[in-house]
């Protein structure tokens, strides 16, 4: 059980957890320095 979690549910949870934390983190500085091409 604890091989099957490390190996298959823990990178699913670190993916899910830091995908949209490092997406926020390059789109904040952008957005705040007024490059996001959208605005």
């Amino acid at each position: 059980m604890c091989s099957v979690f490390f190996e298959r549910i823990l990178p699913l949870v670190i993916r899910n957890l830091f995908t949209p934390m490092f997406c926020i983190a390059i789109m904040v500085p952008l957005d705040a320095a007024g490059l996001w091409p959208d605005r």
